[in-house]
C-alpha cells in the first residue's frame, strides 16, 4: 500500500504535441524502479509545492523532467479529481521539439495518436485520455471525478462524472 500523503494531494500532468492539428503526443515511459506505476506510460509532470500554482508548477516539472530550454505555452485543460482530495491538473502544448531529450523520470517517446490509447497508461490518466481523445484532443476543458479504493492506486476507478469547465 502507497502513503498517499507521502507524495501530496494536488499534480500536474504535461502532455505536449508535434504540431496542429497534432500527429504525435510527447508521452514518458516511467523507469522499472519507480515506486508509483513503474513501466506506466504518462506525461512529464509532478506533485504541486505548497505556495505553487498549478500554473506555475506545470512548467517548472516539464524543464526538470524533459529540458529546461523546452518552454511552449501551457493550457490546462483537463482535472481528475479522485476521492474529492487527490487532484491531476493536466496541460497540454505544442512544440517543435525533435528529439524527445533524456529525463531521470524516465524515457520520453513521440508516440502517434492512434497509438496513445494502447500504451499501459496509467489507470486514471487513461480516463482522461480517453475522454481527450474522444473530444478530439480539443483544449476545451473538463474535469473527471472519481473514486478509487483509499491507498491502492491499481485499483480501478469507480463512480466516473465528467463535466464540462475545470472544477475543484
Amino acid at each position: 500500500m502507497i502513503d498517499r500523503f507521502k507524495y501530496g494531494n494536488k499534480f500536474t500532468t504535461i502532455f505536449l504535441f508535434d504540431a496542429l492539428p497534432p500527429t504525435k503526443m510527447l508521452l514518458m515511459q516511467r523507469g522499472p524502479a519507480r515506486d508509483i506505476f513503474p513501466n506506466a506510460w504518462t506525461g512529464p509532470g509532478g506533485k504541486i509545492d505548497d505556495g505553487e500554482t498549478q500554473s506555475e508548477n506545470a512548467p517548472r516539472e516539464l524543464g526538470e523532467e524533459t529540458s529546461p530550454s523546452l518552454t511552449p505555452e501551457l493550457t490546462e485543460f483537463a482535472r481528475l479529481i479522485i476521492n474529492g482530495d487527490r487532484v491531476v491538473c493536466y496541460f497540454t502544448g505544442v512544440t517543435p521539439f525533435g528529439e524527445p531529450p533524456t529525463s531521470n523520470e524516465g524515457t520520453l517517446h513521440w508516440v502517434p495518436l492512434a497509438e496513445v490509447l494502447e500504451r499501459e497508461v496509467v489507470p486514471t490518466t487513461l480516463i482522461v485520455l480517453r475522454q481527450w481523445s474522444a473530444r478530439g484532443w480539443s483544449p476545451e476543458p473538463f474535469t473527471v471525478k472519481c473514486t478509487r479504493k483509499p491507498g491502492d492506486l491499481n485499483a480501478p476507478a469507480e463512480n466516473v462524472t465528467v463535466s464540462p469547465g475545470l472544477v475543484w
